[in-house]
């Protein structure tokens, strides 16, 4: 088949238009069983903790009626924990601190004082199930003197001061232009729909510097601003008579949101420039959006959905293990200020192909793979066996990780060197692996191994995920300067 070189424009237009329409849906949606993608997924119930170290989401299951989390996992991340079960007795340890609880007991002891549950301790699968309404009081107990703070409605829970405030104002003499300033860097995911943008934010402790609720701003295009908070996360909804972008300065302290700029005429466009459709939908619109310049890390964990991975354990699935993990390393990178975002946050299926189209159309200054094995020790990384490939307006589809697969290389071998210093052993290699080869931008596949040959139950340790995230972590910061985009990012 022939076709002219103005043929072959609008194709690769068309294309384009497409691949981000649905990575924006892969973004925002779950996919079904059947293949389908579904807009309204089940959400499943979680509960964050903030902390000045770290911040984490837990799963929150129902029994009677009561919400209950498991205590070790609500514990790990903020120190070194220890339990064990002798029959119907849970022997719990943090610190120096001890705690026995018993299976159907509403009383727990915690040194020599004894502690109501409000709800029978549960014991599932070996795990020690606690009523979330009762953490803050538990908190007192092991870690006394700190400050808690327990928002029990929409299950988040603020630990020694650990909050992000923001301030809202709309920017004078720019008609529909709002300034939202954070007091640190903050990383939400951004969705929209008629009449409104919505921020959310899944790991920051946000919170309004005033009154919560809607915040009245007197503009025609941009008339109000309203927080609110739900299953562990805060979300800010701008709402507009427009459609609306979200611009991010480079340190993430300040998002401005804007209506989006009409397109220019084709005739105005510069040579070679694509021009979007006539009239594009405020959806596409908006799409463009991630595509702005700055550092970016896209945090794919593998598997998920019917996908459950290597069984590591007939009770621990790779695709559980991989969210976790990757959950702590978004916080590692937030942590050393580089913005990230995780491609898959739920449990849904994706295929390779779609998780490649959403991470392009993020356009990431590093994609990330993780996974989990049970077997072999510490960090395996794998980089792509792609011939190096030029740069050009088109990349091949199987081959787009050819223009950057010596800066992939390069930073898995500043990894292994970072890891190995850290007594956590590791190793390098090239492998076949989807999506890495249709990634157009440094790609990465890591693989989390126990630390020691046999201890395939540290690989659920928060301590240990810790120290490798905040190795990979440490590196990314240093080289940002050589990843796209990160010399902005400083």
């Amino acid at each position: 088949m022939h076709s002219s070189k103005g043929d072959w424009r609008w194709l690769c237009l068309a294309l384009a238009a497409g691949l981000l329409l649905l990575g924006e849906a892969l973004l925002t949606s779950q996919v079904a069983p059947g293949g389908q993608l579904s807009t309204a997924p089940e959400i499943q119930k979680q509960l964050t903790v903030y902390s000045p170290q770290t911040s984490y989401s837990l799963p929150v299951v129902t029994r009677d009626q009561v919400e209950y989390v498991g205590l070790l996992e609500f514990l790990e991340p903020l120190g070194a924990v220890s339990a064990k079960l002798e029959g119907k007795k849970w022997k719990f340890r943090f610190g120096e601190r001890e705690g026995q609880f018993v299976a159907g007991k509403s009383v727990a002891r915690i040194q020599k004082s004894g502690v109501q549950l409000r709800s029978p301790f549960l014991i599932e699968n070996g795990r020690g199930l606690v009523p979330t309404q009762v953490l803050p009081q538990l908190l007192g107990e092991f870690v006394p003197g700190h400050a808690v703070a327990w928002h029990e409605t929409s299950r988040r829970l603020f630990l020694d001061n650990a909050e992000t405030h923001y301030t809202a104002e709309m920017k004078k003499g720019a008609n529909g232009q709002l300034v939202i300033t954070f007091s640190a860097p903050v990383n939400p995911s951004v969705a929209t729909e008629p009449g409104r943008l919505r921020l959310v934010f899944r790991r920051e402790a946000l919170l309004p510097n005033g009154a919560a609720g809607i915040q009245n701003l007197d503009d025609k295009i941009i008339p109000s601003l309203v927080y609110s908070e739900s299953n562990g996360n805060a979300e800010l909804a701008v709402s507009g008579s427009v459609p609306l972008i979200a611009n991010f300065s480079g340190d993430r302290k300040t998002i401005t949101i804007a209506a989006v700029t009409p397109p220019a005429p084709a005739s105005q466009s510069p040579v070679g420039a694509t021009s979007p459709p006539a009239n594009p939908a405020p959806a596409a619109a908006v799409a463009a959006g991630p595509a702005v310049r700055s550092l970016l890390i896209v945090i794919d964990a593998a598997h998920g959905g019917n996908d459950r991975g290597a069984a590591i354990t007939p009770d621990m699935a790779e695709k559980d293990l991989a969210l976790s993990w990757a959950r702590h390393l978004q916080g590692e990178l937030q942590a050393h200020g580089v913005a990230s975002r995780l491609l898959r946050d739920a449990d849904v299926s994706l295929s390779p192909e779609q998780r490649a189209v959403a991470a392009n159309q993020a356009v990431p200054s590093l994609y990330l793979s993780v996974h989990v094995a049970g077997s072999g020790t510490g960090v395996h990384l794998f980089t792509s066996p792609t011939p190096a490939l030029k740069a050009a307006p088109f990349l091949p589809w199987d081959s787009a990780q050819g223009v950057y697969v010596a800066t992939s290389r390069l930073l898995a071998g500043a990894l292994v060197t970072e890891l190995l210093k850290r007594d956590i052993p590791a190793l390098n290699r090239s492998s076949q692996l989807d999506p890495l080869n249709a990634i157009a931008a440094p790609a990465l596949a890591i693989e989390l191994a126990p630390p020691a040959t046999g201890a395939v139950a540290q690989l659920q340790s928060g301590s240990y995920q810790l120290s490798v995230c905040t190795a990979i972590a440490g590196v990314i910061a240093e080289l940002r300067s050589q990843l796209p985009h990160g010399g902005a990012a400083r």
